[in-house]
């Protein structure tokens, strides 16, 4: 049996491309899978977990919630970004953390990082 998130998630998902390491932060993955609750369909993972090494490769931010296992690159299917936006949103960590949309990679970012912030890149 592959080791779960939760109800919705595998740990595979989340994996680091570079090392295969996948520590996610426990906090983070309730607040995910009350999103997926929310949505009511499957969420995909473009990015979960990263290793100093990937993030930096990839040219990530030297401070990202990735690297801590408390962040997430994601699309839900059959949802606009601004509809993934608005659910996050209603989700209490990711109202208090950290939502980012990327409309050009067609996919948003949600964090647990503790203090509100909002992007678009």
């Amino acid at each position: 049996m592959k080791p779960r998130f939760g109800k919705h998630f595998l740990c595979e998902e989340f994996a680091c491309p570079c090392c295969g390491l996948c520590l996610m932060d426990r906090g983070f993955m309730i607040a995910l899978n009350q999103l997926r609750e929310l949505a009511g369909r499957p969420i995909k993972i473009n990015s979960g977990y990263r290793c100093v090494e990937h993030n930096a490769a990839i040219g990530g931010a030297p401070h990202s919630q990735h690297k801590l296992g408390r962040a997430a690159d994601i699309v839900i299917a059959g949802l606009t970004l601004n509809e993934m936006f608005e659910l996050a949103e209603q989700i209490e960590p990711f109202r208090n953390g950290g939502i980012g949309i990327y409309p050009k990679k067609g996919f948003i970012h949600v964090d647990t990082r503790g203090r509100r912030a909002r992007w678009t890149k």
